[in-house]
């Protein structure tokens, strides 16, 4: 839908969503300005250190042929055709949106941290340690999640068994 003006509707929100940060931004004095550039470049620098645009292009692999076979069983005759040009546009969209999900994620980054935090950790995730974490990550993280859950099963077992007990006791004696 469009505007007397010729703007879609979509274009109108996002320009009145925006409306508050460009005024913060206008009044800001120019240290704050410089800062939040600063943080900004900064905030860049750390993303790409953690490896931000390798992540986003790997889990865009893994999700696309998730999202192709879920098409095929809603559509099973779809033609191997139909098949291939969803994905490439699917692949193009995704791709064409790397940018701005990466800047996204900077700002992210730059409202929560000063510009010395953050080329630390920059540092850190080009350091030895650091590139050690990202690779071990996804081990951790599946190997910390099976811990947790033993960990709360443990405990609930022991709360049946402490209730358990307590069912079982006879009550106390009253004169």
């Amino acid at each position: 839908m469009r505007l007397s003006s010729g703007y879609s509707i979509r274009t109108a929100v996002v320009a009145m969503l925006l409306v508050p940060l460009m005024i913060a931004t206008a009044f800001a004095d120019p240290m704050s300005r410089r800062e939040m550039n600063a943080r900004l470049v900064a905030a860049a620098d750390l993303v790409d250190a953690m490896g931000g645009r390798e992540s986003v292009v790997d889990q865009i692999n893994r999700v696309i042929p998730l999202q192709m076979m879920s098409l095929q069983k809603q559509f099973p005759t779809m033609s191997a055709e139909s098949r291939r040009l969803i994905e490439n546009s699917l692949r193009q969209e995704f791709m064409s949106g790397v940018d701005l999900l990466l800047g996204r994620i900077a700002a992210s980054y730059a409202h929560r941290f000063t510009t010395e935090e953050l080329r630390a950790m920059a540092r850190f995730n080009r350091s030895e340690a650091g590139r050690k974490l990202r690779e071990q990550s996804d081990d951790l993280q599946r190997e910390l999640r099976e811990i947790s859950q033993k960990w709360g099963e443990e405990i609930a077992k022991r709360v049946g068994e402490r209730l358990q007990e307590q069912m079982h006791k006879p009550p106390p004696l009253t004169s």
